[in-house]
């Protein structure tokens, strides 16, 4: 374990990182879409968790191994947070309170449920923490994935629209 301060410095350096990327996305706003910045968000989230279950099974580096991959997944964090949110919202102005409470549920919902699941996978120490991390941002980059064939195809189909209005 940690001790006391030892705790508050892996605290405070994973607050750290989340605040350093919530602070760059407006930036990265600017030349890219909230959608590629989720995508690269989820990515480096997903590699980090794969990397820390990698360590976490091999029962290496110890506590170092696991707090480096877990700061990077918690960085990550400050450049999805804020983007996932605001592109589920798009399609729901009308009801963007409504929308917004029942996001935030489901979020907590997830929450709340991902602990009591770590304690039910097998292992020893980091393993099934790093078994639900692995699991849960694998799942979050296969929904990116599947929203961004979305919007591909939603692109497509009104490209094609335009053109056989244009011939017409």
């Amino acid at each position: 374990g940690l001790s006391a301060q030892q705790f508050g410095i892996a605290f405070g350096v994973n607050a750290l990182g989340l605040i350093l990327m919530t602070q760059l996305n407006p930036l990265l706003l600017r030349r890219f879409s909230p959608l590629r910045i989720l995508s690269v968000g989820v990515g480096i989230a997903a590699t980090a968790a794969l990397v820390m279950l990698g360590i976490a099974l091999a029962g290496g580096a110890g506590l170092m191994g696991v707090l480096g991959p877990l700061t990077v997944i918690v960085a990550s964090c400050g450049l999805c947070f804020p983007n996932a949110p605001a592109l589920a919202l798009t399609r729901h102005g009308e009801a963007a309170g409504s929308a917004a409470a029942l996001l935030g549920a489901f979020q907590f919902g997830i929450g709340g449920l991902a602990a009591p699941i770590v304690g039910f996978v097998p292992g020893e120490g980091a393993v099934p923490m790093a078994v639900v991390m692995a699991t849960t941002t694998c799942t979050a980059v296969a929904l990116v994935l599947v929203i961004r064939g979305r919007r591909a195809r939603h692109r497509a189909g009104a490209r094609a629209g335009r053109e056989r209005v244009a011939t017409a």
